[in-house]
């Protein structure tokens, strides 16, 4: 069997930069599987007679959202930016709790406007070939070099986190019901990581 090439698909808020960092690499594009851009490096992968061995970190859903809450809200807008990171950080800054912001906006509006609020599924689900999909949490490090062979040396920890306890149940449930098809991918996932391959 050839040797692999581990291509790692970043779902935004999952880790991502700290496996970018080990990889060699500075940032990464949110791209699905099924983007050109993508498909170019599954390629280059085949031509030097390498197997492209797809991986990506899946996270609880709302764990997620209230970390993508968190980024916006306490980005520096001092800093240069893109425009649509200033457009979600204002939008994200005019709220005062993660709580308040979730109870507010429109889920299907946000994940319209930016590939960082789409469901984590979007960015594998139309794979062709196999996709190992590695639970975020305590042990990540562990789990990426057992089921990818790559260390990373660093995970980057941010200093909020992401507690659901910052939002009320019923905060959570529309959340949940938004996310319906991550969350069942998410308990599928955690109650047997090492069967789950998309």
């Amino acid at each position: 069997m050839p040797p692999t090439t581990p291509i790692y698909i970043h779902i935004p808020k999952t880790g991502g930069t700290s496996i970018l960092a080990a990889m060699g690499q500075k940032r990464g594009l949110h791209l699905p599987v099924q983007d050109p851009g993508f498909q170019k490096r599954i390629k280059r992968a085949e031509r030097a007679g390498r197997r492209p061995l797809l991986f990506t970190v899946f996270r609880n859903p709302v764990e997620r959202m209230i970390s993508l809450f968190h980024y916006y809200h306490s980005m520096d807008l001092s800093r240069p930016r893109t425009q649509e990171n200033v457009l979600l950080a204002h939008i994200a800054q005019a709220y005062p709790d993660c709580n308040a912001f979730w109870e507010n906006v429109d889920p299907p509006s946000l994940a319209n406007a930016s590939v960082m609020f789409r469901a984590q599924r979007w960015f594998f689900k139309k794979a062709i070939r196999p996709v190992t999909v590695i639970p975020f949490g305590d042990g990540l490090s562990q789990r990426v070099k057992e089921r990818v062979g790559l260390d990373i040396p660093h995970l980057n920890r941010t200093s909020h986190g992401s507690s659901v306890d910052e939002l009320t149940p019923s905060t959570i449930h529309r959340l949940r019901t938004w996310m319906a098809r991550d969350e069942a991918f998410w308990n599928e996932l955690i109650a047997d990581p090492a069967a789950v391959t998309s």
